[in-house]
């Protein structure tokens, strides 16, 4: 097995040795959006969800457009690309830019469609996808060098430990290895080796990490979903009813996760829920959702009303 590695330094958490108390957290989706758009800014959560990152974008330009510059950015997976851009550029004009990146997301090629080299490499037991695509992609985005806290806005990104099963969160050290860690989706790219830990995907167990906006003592997030719902029109083959039980399985695994956070965040959610959901290796509909992302965070009520940030 291929694995990618680092040897520059990460300050890491293990969530066994967080020892964080275990609250309570409201189930509804929405609430009272105005309360977390007054001073101290709110954080803000994304999830993962592939070629559906790029309703994040739009989020992120409706918010950043008001000049809203967060406490703490938590990514996972997508989410973690879509963070990291909006932590290094936290100005007005952030999702205008990163929506320039997610249209020449396709044509990176970073997941093509070649189904004999998928087969070929499974037949050899190998990552069906070349992470190389996306690290170049990265690379052109971010620079070679760049280090996580060196965000101007505070930054944690989640990847998941293979081998004790546990989110790692990486808020120190070289950022490309750590975005490349929390987007190694299991079986399509290798796994990534930072500080002698086997990481992949973040979402295989924190899709949408609210125990990092708690260990921050941040009390208000905004928390944005990307696993949308299918409609029995959409269940039409293997590989939609494969993406609807991970579906299943992501919002399960996050609504359970929230539950016990009842008393301690205050949490708007916003969800991806667009007619008939998109395939997530699809970026022809980068611009579609885009602009669902945008018109989602306009609508969130009293957005438009608060201050901008002082720099």
């Amino acid at each position: 097995m291929e694995i990618g590695t680092s040897d520059k330094q990460h300050r890491v958490t293990d969530r066994r040795d967080a020892g964080v108390a275990r609250g309570a957290w409201p189930s509804a989706v929405g609430g009272r959006i105005s309360s977390l758009m007054r001073p101290p800014a709110p954080a803000v959560v994304l999830s993962g969800g592939a070629a559906l990152g790029a309703f994040e974008a739009g989020m992120i330009d409706a918010l950043a457009g008001t000049g809203l510059k967060p406490s703490l950015v938590v990514g996972t997976s997508i989410g973690a690309l879509n963070a990291a851009y909006w932590a290094f550029n936290p100005g007005p004009d952030a999702g205008a830019a990163l929506h320039e990146t997610w249209r020449t997301a396709q044509a990176r090629g970073i997941f093509p469609r070649r189904p004999l080299h998928m087969l070929r490499q499974l037949l050899q037991d190998g990552a069906l996808g070349d992470p190389e695509p996306l690290r170049d992609a990265l690379r052109s985005i971010f620079g070679d060098d760049r280090l996580i806290e060196e965000a101007t806005v505070r930054l944690a990104i989640v990847a998941t430990d293979l081998v004790t099963g546990q989110p790692v969160v990486m808020r120190n050290g070289p950022l490309i290895p750590a975005l490349m860690a929390s987007a190694a989706i299991p079986g399509y790219f290798p796994p990534v080796r930072i500080d002698g830990r086997i990481l992949v995907d973040g979402g295989v167990v924190a899709n949408a990490d609210l125990d990092v906006v708690l260990e921050a003592q941040i009390r208000d997030a905004i928390v944005i979903e990307l696993q949308a719902p299918a409609t029995g029109e959409d269940l039409t083959g293997t590989r939609s009813i494969l993406e609807q039980t991970v579906t299943i399985s992501l919002a399960r695994q996050t609504e359970l996760a929230r539950r016990p956070l009842k008393r301690r965040l205050r949490l708007v959610i916003v969800r991806l829920s667009p007619p008939h959901r998109p395939h997530p290796w699809d970026f022809s509909h980068t611009e579609e959702l885009f602009a669902m992302g945008r018109e989602a965070g306009e609508r969130l009520p009293g957005l438009g009303s608060r201050p901008h940030d002082e720099d």
